[in-house]
């Protein structure tokens, strides 16, 4: 697989997440001669399985959102129709002193809220509601025009902040909504959305779906080099001329970047400021159990100050039987790490272990194991500022006429999976699109 090209042209791929191995397989298919670049041992990116004590856990995405509609969604559809698929109704809700609030809430959640809530929220569908003191393209805005101030306040206020690391009067509405993006980074006008009430999990775990993309890219006769070490650009002005990875030189048609924005624009010498991702903590918990607890909600959201995680996903959700009866597993994000910067990694765990049982969910001496990894540059996050930021941050890149950023990372695009495989499905069929139109062959 790590076989050195001939010095014909290739298209180059750098990344192989779900955006790089989506355009590798799609250009692949065509009959481009392809080369993924990957500096890990494993393909993947984002989208990792690992296995605690029997549990299985997801470190990036956790369930799949599809719309049958997307061409995307097809493509995704398409890789687990052999696979088994579990699919529940979608339950998130955030928990706040011990009480569960479903989000979004139902007419009926609703009905049995504290009278404030209940009182703005018919205020601001009446637009009776004038409170209007944050940025209207904030989050905090977008939530409090649907729910009122004392909802945000109580439910998001907090959480937000855990999240992001900045607060929700600061976080462009984009952000939350994650509106998409073509392949120049600009942001593309909404289409209605679709609210998709189904999620689907493939048993094998989520890690399946590049694995799958993978193997029909290198059926097709596409290559790729893991542990691919440093990258660097032979350029002119306006075109990539070739890439070295490691000691091997590749000339090249395109390059499809989906690592780090940061990277790229210091391999190609652009002097504009780094722009900030959110690294992010994933701690995996098994604990032993008499009996299984009910698991309605696949996420829990916990704005509470004192609690040093911001979210638990429940694999028990997804499997339910599946999973061992004596055991479960949780796991817990954390992202904003003001006031740990002096702590360990085991210090960090040993404190969340100990919010763990301050929620009353599992008492510490009921742990059996724990592993936690870290997510550098794990996600993005748009201020109210951010289309001006992108500008000048893509500004050197789109200079180059065969070099497209793409992606969570590449693109500086917080997105969800089939969103991530729809940015390499368009920057793929613009590349074969450019080559058709021009009828040229390198």
């Amino acid at each position: 697989m790590n076989k050195q090209l001939p010095d014909e042209k290739i298209t180059l791929i750098v990344g192989a997440g779900v955006t790089g191995l989506t355009a590798a397989y799609t250009l692949a298919n065509a009959g481009e001669k392809c080369l993924l670049l990957e500096r890990e041992a494993t393909i993947g990116g984002g989208c990792r399985t690992y296995v605690l004590d029997d549990v299985t856990f997801d470190l990036g995405p956790h369930v799949l959102l599809l719309n049958p509609d997307s061409e995307a969604d097809k493509l995704l559809l398409k890789l687990l129709e052999n696979e088994e698929v579990i699919s529940k109704n979608l339950s998130v809700a955030f928990h706040v002193n011990g009480k569960y609030w479903r989000f979004p809430p139902s007419i009926r959640d609703v009905l049995f809220y504290p009278w404030k809530y209940k009182k703005q929220m018919i205020l601001v569908r009446l637009r009776k509601n004038k409170r209007e003191t944050t940025d209207a393209n904030s989050f905090q805005s977008l939530i409090e025009q649907n729910t009122g101030h004392s909802y945000y306040n109580d439910l998001f206020s907090s959480f937000i902040l855990k999240k992001t690391c900045i607060t929700g009067d600061k976080v462009h509405r984009d952000w939350f909504l994650r509106t998409d993006r073509d392949i120049k980074n600009r942001k593309e006008n909404p289409k209605k959305a679709k609210l998709l009430k189904h999620w689907y999990y493939p048993c094998k775990g989520f890690e399946i779906i590049p694995q799958k993309l993978w193997e029909k890219y290198c059926h097709l006769g596409g290559k790729t080099i893991l542990n691919c070490g440093p990258i660097s650009f032979d350029k002119t002005k306006d075109r990539i001329i070739s890439a070295k990875a490691g000691d091997k030189t590749f000339f090249v048609k395109d390059i499809i970047w989906t690592a780090s924005i940061n990277e790229l624009n210091n391999l190609i010498d652009a002097r504009v400021q780094p722009v900030n991702f959110v690294d992010t903590l994933i701690i995996c918990l098994t604990y032993n159990r008499k009996a299984r607890a009910p698991r309605p909600f696949i996420y829990t959201y916990h704005p509470q100050d004192d609690l040093i995680f911001n979210r638990i996903y429940y694999p028990d959700h997804i499997y339910g039987e599946k999973n061992p009866s004596d055991r479960e597993g949780i796991c817990l994000e954390i992202n904003c790490f003001q006031g740990l910067q002096n702590m360990t990694d085991d210090e960090i765990v040993t404190r969340a272990v100990g919010d763990v049982e301050k929620l009353g969910f599992f008492r510490k001496r009921e742990l059996r194991q724990q592993r936690h990894f870290w997510l550098k540059e794990c996600m993005p996050v748009y201020e109210l500022d951010y289309e001006i930021k992108l500008q000048e941050t893509f500004q050197a890149v789109h200079k180059f006429q065969n070099l497209y950023a793409v992606g969570r990372k590449g693109g500086y695009f917080f997105c969800q999976t089939p969103a991530a495989v729809n940015q390499g499905l368009k920057v793929a069929k613009h590349l074969l699109q450019s080559r058709s139109k021009s009828g040229a062959k390198d």
